[in-house]
């Protein structure tokens, strides 16, 4: 963090997680809650912060009690069934003294589970509205055998699996991180298909990264990253993109919402070929300075003429992220708005991020 870089400010955080278990009639629940108070500023060139916790305010209070009514009320089309449901909520209420308008978040996300069916993944979206996660995965069977990867093979990821680009692009434009990033020396050139443009959108209302002004006072604005193939932009410290992890934490650069746009090609299309079918993306990983990225992919099915004929619950993929990136084929005109809240982790801070994409298809490994 150079000096000077942020102004003197005072933030403010009220924050509460919920965590709900168990049969939709009778789930578990537990809370905690953290408040406090963080002053900043820049004293002989260092980055100074003193914190210290605050109770809870009434209003923050009122927003949590209401949320688990809304929770109840959602939930209660699910207890006629024998199913557990795995849930996580959050109350999120942040300010600093330098603009007058809190950056608020609240909304709930998990999994229902139920004997002999996939996982199914919900979350809300604005207004509180219950969403699943959908796809042609949904009706395959799960008895099939598993499979061995082979990376000449292409991907089809599904529209819940932007973390592969999240990796790839997001971190390595922040601008802490463009001294050394991989990307730095290819701006302005073509790297990737005339197809995906990449955003970071905090503008966007509602999500659990949407804000107008970041954790230090500074008007947060959308930002390209990747226009038609083409890297165009960066996370630079002047665009709002200061976040904490928490109130005591000192501030770093983030992403917010990251968008990959929509795309003119259709994914029941690319069924047809023989390859795989990433469902979801768990987690993700990029080493810093590097082009070494990995993935965590959930349920994943081998496709042979559009027909899984064999899958794997987990399965770890290692990319060059440069390659990747050259490696996209087509991106979709299935643009969805997963409904999980995602966290992304940067030097042990967590923040909750929106991420949204269509459908993206890999060819193989065409180095092998």
């Amino acid at each position: 963090m150079r000096s000077g870089a942020l102004p003197p400010h005072r933030m403010t955080e009220c924050q509460t997680s919920i965590w709900m278990s168990g049969h939709p009639a009778a789930m578990t629940s537990q809370q905690t809650t953290r408040c406090g108070v963080a002053g900043f500023k820049f004293r002989h060139g260092q980055a100074r912060q003193s914190s210290h916790s605050v109770s809870a305010t009434d209003e923050h209070l009122t927003a949590v009690n209401n949320l688990e009514r809304h929770i109840k009320e959602s939930l209660v089309r699910f207890q006629g069934i024998d199913a557990i449901i795995e849930l996580r909520a959050l109350v999120r209420q942040r300010g600093t003294d330098l603009i007058d308008q809190e950056q608020i978040f609240d909304g709930f996300w998990g999994t229902l589970k139920v004997v002999g069916q996939p996982d199914a993944f919900f979350g809300t979206m604005p207004q509180g509205k219950l969403v699943f996660r959908r796809g042609a995965w949904e009706n395959w069977p799960l008895d099939l055998p598993e499979f061995s990867y082979d990376p000449r093979l292409p991907i089809i990821f599904s529209p819940y699996c932007a973390t592969l680009l999240h990796e790839a692009v997001g971190h390595a434009t922040e601008d802490d991180y463009l001294a050394r990033s991989p990307l730095t020396a290819t701006v302005g050139t073509q790297i990737s298909h005339p197809e995906l443009s990449v955003m970071d959108c905090p503008d966007i209302k509602y999500l659990p990264g949407s804000m107008t002004h970041d954790d230090c006072g500074i008007p947060s604005s959308s930002t390209t990253l990747i226009h038609r193939g083409v890297l165009v932009g960066d996370l630079a410290q002047d665009k709002g993109v200061w976040r904490r992890g928490d109130f005591r934490d000192l501030p770093l650069i983030r992403a917010s919402n990251f968008i990959v746009r929509e795309g003119p090609s259709n994914p029941h299309d690319w069924l047809q070929e023989k390859g795989y079918y990433v469902t979801t993306i768990d987690k993700g990983f990029w080493t810093p300075g590097t082009k070494r990225m990995r993935i965590m992919c959930g349920p994943t099915f081998a496709l042979e003429r559009a027909l899984p004929i064999a899958r794997r619950d987990w399965l770890m993929l290692e990319f060059d992220s440069l390659d990747l990136l050259s490696r996209i084929r087509a991106v979709g005109s299935d643009f969805t708005v997963d409904p999980h809240v995602h966290w992304c982790v940067k030097q042990n801070q967590a923040v909750p991020i929106s991420l949204a994409s269509p459908s993206l298809w890999v060819e193989g490994d065409r180095a092998l």
